[in-house]
């Protein structure tokens, strides 16, 4: 089973390479991680449930770099299709992080947005200067908080709580996703009463029953290991 995936793999990396430009090449990206990323069943599931086996083999160097090759495809879903594979587990950081950080000055925001979020935080922690400086910058938030809470633990934690301090969302609906990435700056959140006055200030203005309000104040509350806002 183990050497069909194998050989399903090598041939659709193959056919992966053939088919730039053609309508194809998203389906086979699309293959490839799927078979990177399922596990086989065991033969008695298998037997008792009358099921096919998902094919799984690891990535190999030549499918993560087939796959890689696409990161500047024209085509919206080509590109995500890359993110989608290189993302998971069984890719190693080393591999798949040079076509994350390159999508990260990708045109299209959902392509930022979620190489930012694919990458590690090791990788986000290891940007060059000028990247790094792009991300913190960009025009799509989400990308701005997912590079900047990761540095609460580097150099650049200052200059992290500092974006996300200025970031912090104009739509309730997103606050408490906000808040999820403040985690590693508890402290420096936990001594800004002005903050903390603020978002105490729009949970009063939701309805008690409001489920963005409790969800709101449970992030809050665990942020500040207390309850505040009621």
């Amino acid at each position: 089973m183990t050497h069909r995936a194998q050989i399903d793999l090598a041939q659709l990396t193959d056919r992966l390479l053939k088919s730039r430009e053609r309508p194809k090449r998203q389906y086979l990206i699309e293959r490839i991680g799927r078979i990177w990323g399922q596990e086989y069943a065991s033969a008695r599931c298998l037997m008792r449930h009358g099921t096919t086996p998902h094919l799984h083999a690891s990535p190999t160097p030549e499918s993560i770099a087939a796959v890689a090759s696409f990161a500047r495809d024209q085509r919206l879903y080509v590109r995500i299709a890359v993110i989608v594979a290189l993302r998971q587990k069984a890719v190693p950081d080393s591999e798949s992080t040079p076509a994350l950080v390159q999508m990260l000055a990708d045109d299209h925001p959902v392509i930022r947005v979620n190489a930012a979020r694919a990458l590690s935080v090791a990788a986000r922690q290891s940007l060059s200067p000028d990247l790094l400086t792009a991300a913190l910058t960009d025009t799509t938030w989400t990308v701005r908080w997912f590079i900047a809470g990761s540095l609460a633990s580097t150099a650049q934690s200052a200059r992290g709580w500092e974006t996300l301090r200025a970031a912090v969302p104009a739509s309730n609906s997103s606050l408490a996703e906000w808040l999820r990435h403040c985690s590693a700056y508890r402290d420096r959140l936990a001594a800004d009463d002005e903050l903390i006055s603020e978002i105490c200030a729009r949970i009063q203005t939701l309805p008690e029953q409001d489920y963005t309000r409790r969800e709101i104040v449970t992030e809050l509350n665990q942020l500040l290991a207390g309850p505040r806002p009621r």
